[in-house]
C-alpha cells in the first residue's frame, strides 16, 4: 500500500512539473510560408492591409504600430525585463549568448526555441558566435561580433527565417536599420537588403523614428 502510495505521489509530481516547464515549439509548427516580419517603425494602411493576409506575422518587443484587433502570430523579445510581455503568447526570444530563458522575470509556458545573439557584456560562452557570419551564405562577410550588441533584434530573425525551408517570402515592414554604431546591420543598413534573399522590404514612412 506504502510504495502504491508512493508511485502515485511520484507521478503526480512528475505530471505538475513537465506542466510548469517551458515548452519549446518549433517555429515551422507555427510559421511558414508566407511570413510579415513588423518592427516598431511607422507603417502605411497600404502595408496594415498586406501584413494582415500573410500567413504569419511575426511582431517585436511593445508591437508599437499594431492595432488592437490585429493579429500577432510570434511575439519577439530580446530581453523581456527590458520591453516586459506578461502575456503566455507564442514567443520567439532572441537572447544575448550569456543568458539564458531563467534570466527573464516573467515565465512563458510556451517559446519556440530561442535565437541566440552577441553582445559584448558577455563574459563566456561568446567567442564561437563571436566569429560567426551573419548570414552564412552571404557574399558580406559581417560576423556576429563586428559590433559591440551584435545584429538587431530584427535582422536575428530575418536571418534565422532566411534558411528556414518552410518560409517562402519574408515581407518587412517597419525597419529602416538606421539605428546606432551598437549593432552590425545599423552599421551596414544594407546587410539585410543583399542578404535576405527571401526578404520584401516595405519603405517606412519616414526615415528617422524612434
Amino acid at each position: 500500500m506504502y510504495l502504491k502510495i508512493t508511485f502515485i505521489l511520484i507521478v503526480l509530481f512528475s505530471v505538475v512539473y513537465l506542466q510548469v516547464q517551458t515548452r519549446y515549439i518549433a517555429l515551422s509548427s507555427v510559421c511558414e510560408g508566407n511570413i510579415a516580419v513588423v518592427g516598431n517603425g511607422p507603417i502605411s494602411e497600404e502595408d496594415r492591409s498586406l501584413i494582415n493576409k500573410q500567413d504569419c506575422i511575426i511582431r517585436f518587443n511593445d508591437q508599437k504600430n499594431k492595432l488592437e484587433h490585429e493579429r500577432t502570430d510570434v511575439l519577439v523579445l530580446r530581453n523581456n525585463t527590458l520591453h516586459i510581455s506578461q502575456r503566455d503568447d507564442i514567443l520567439l526570444p532572441v537572447i544575448p549568448f550569456c543568458k539564458t530563458i531563467d534570466d527573464y522575470e516573467v515565465k512563458y509556458f510556451r517559446m519556440i526555441t530561442p535565437i541566440h545573439v552577441y553582445e559584448q557584456i558577455c563574459e563566456h560562452n561568446v567567442e564561437e558566435i563571436k566569429s560567426k557570419k551573419v548570414y552564412s551564405n552571404c557574399i558580406k562577410q559581417a560576423r556576429h561580433g563586428d559590433a559591440t550588441s551584435g545584429v538587431s533584434t530584427g535582422t536575428a530573425v530575418l536571418s534565422s527565417l532566411q534558411y528556414d525551408d518552410t518560409v517562402k517570402y519574408i515581407n518587412v515592414f517597419g525597419m529602416n536599420f538606421n539605428g546606432g554604431w551598437w549593432h552590425v546591420d545599423f552599421n551596414d543598413p544594407n546587410l539585410s537588403n543583399i542578404c535576405c534573399t527571401k526578404c520584401i522590404f516595405h519603405k517606412t514612412r519616414v526615415d528617422d523614428y524612434k
